[in-house]
């Protein structure tokens, strides 16, 4: 039997990211005081639709991709430098997000994860941030571990290409632990939460600076999906997670 499909929809972002030879100067990033209440969606998901500035936005997704790109081979990177080289000396700055990345080819992404459910993408557990080189990456993790409901923490960085999806599943619990919070930069994709039974399909768009919170029920009853979009750009996450308690 088909799903009925409720849309949740919020409002977009825009920024504006410079990409030159060299990362550009990074202004230091702001926020605008406490965060207003979230959004309560199904299953308890709390979400904030434009939790993040566009500056801190920027600022993440730089030191993000920093991580990701140091950890590619020699040929990837010389690729990539190779690239920029081919750019005209001035580039004229653009709102789109996108901007900060390069195109799909330049990047290393894997067709299909260990478990069959990511394709299109790249990923790497994050033991630091690198917040000496990037002035006012700090002021941005603090404001995220502000809303983590506990601060025994893991971070995962997973970048998706513009044909990047990830399939309907469900968390492990002894893997994950009891809650996620996830930061979406980028391309404004869909989180569809399928629950159990012949029960309606929710979907969520998730616009670049937006944040949630997974917790409880919703993580291991609902199976939750990104949707693949027939045309798109590419979307970075931050994921958060509490570490999962050993026995």
């Amino acid at each position: 039997m088909a799903r009925n499909i409720t849309r949740l929809t919020a409002g977009s972002v825009s920024r504006k990211c410079l990409r030159t030879t060299t990362l550009p100067r990074i202004r230091r990033a702001y926020s605008s005081g406490r965060p207003s209440p979230p959004e309560e969606h199904v299953g308890g998901i709390k979400f904030w639709p434009a939790y993040l500035q566009p500056e801190e936005q920027r600022l993440l997704l730089q030191a993000s991709l920093h991580k990701l790109d140091n950890a590619e081979s020699i040929r990837s990177r010389k690729k990539r430098r190779a690239y920029l080289k081919s750019l005209p000396s001035k580039v004229a700055e653009s709102d789109s997000l996108q901007n900060c990345f390069f195109p799909d080819d330049y990047y290393e992404f894997q067709e299909g994860h260990y478990d069959g459910v990511i394709h299109g993408y790249r990923e790497m557990h994050l033991a630091s941030w690198p917040e000496e080189q990037f002035e006012g990456l700090s002021n941005v993790i603090k404001r995220l571990r502000t809303l983590c409901p506990s601060q025994n923490i893991q971070t995962h960085l997973l970048h998706l290409a513009a044909r990047g999806y990830i399939l309907p599943h469900i968390d492990n619990v002894n893997s994950s632990g009891n809650w996620i919070l996830g930061v979406s930069l980028g391309n404004e994709r869909v989180l569809q939460l399928d629950p159990p039974g012949d029960a309606s399909s929710v979907q969520l768009s998730l616009p670049s600076g937006s944040v949630y919170i997974q917790s409880g029920d919703v993580r291991y009853t609902y199976k939750h999906s990104i949707i693949q979009k027939a045309e798109g750009g590419q979307r970075l996450s931050v994921l958060i997670r509490d570490s999962p308690t050993v026995l």
